[in-house]
């Protein structure tokens, strides 16, 4: 059986926005809607949050622990290393990769996306390249030795920063595909 894992990338570091991540929004934190919408993509076995091992992101591991929620640790700034690692500490076979950040993250996008993959058979699937769908929405999909590979030979910073550019820009090596929005000019521009 394949287990799908949705990994929530999580920190507490924004320059923009401190701490948004456990900012009350409705009376309950931005990480909260994050989880719940998570848990609801049709498909997903697990949610993890991947947060790092940073002093500051202790508070994410605490709210982790308190609200029943898998949480993995790794480096702040090798933030494809932290999701290869939570990925293969709760053997996933496809992650579901989606931010923190985006409470309202819509699990039906999120299932649609995961879909694509499935019936595909692509190595990755997403729904922002080229970005159609508005911001909040992205969704990212990967076979999880395809995110093992990232992880052994991606060496660029902005590939070790940003998980999935290794895989994106590599079409010739992996199959990746695309879940267009079919209602044009939602993206933001």
């Amino acid at each position: 059986m394949t287990k799908v894992v949705a990994i929530i990338q999580a920190r507490m570091g924004s320059t923009r926005l401190p701490n948004k991540v456990l900012t009350d929004l409705a009376d309950r934190p931005v990480l909260s809607w994050v989880v719940r919408a998570a848990r609801s993509i049709r498909g997903v076995d697990e949610v993890v949050i991947a947060t790092s091992t940073a002093a500051a992101d202790d508070s994410i591991a605490d709210w982790c622990q308190s609200h029943d929620v898998a949480c993995f640790r790794g480096s702040e700034l090798d933030v494809l290393s932290r999701f290869a690692g939570a990925a293969t500490a709760h053997d996933a076979d496809i992650v579901v990769r989606i931010t923190g950040d985006c409470p309202f993250f819509d699990p039906a996008v999120g299932a649609q996306t995961l879909m694509l993959l499935q019936r595909s058979g692509a190595d990755y699937a997403c729904n922002n390249d080229p970005a159609t769908w508005p911001d909040g929405l992205d969704c990212e999909v990967v076979r999880a030795d395809v995110l093992a590979t990232a992880e052994r030979e991606a060496t660029r910073p902005s590939e070790r920063e940003h998980v999935m550019p290794f895989i994106r820009n590599r079409r010739g090596r992996f199959q990746i595909e695309t879940l267009h929005n079919s209602i044009p000019g939602l993206a933001a521009e």
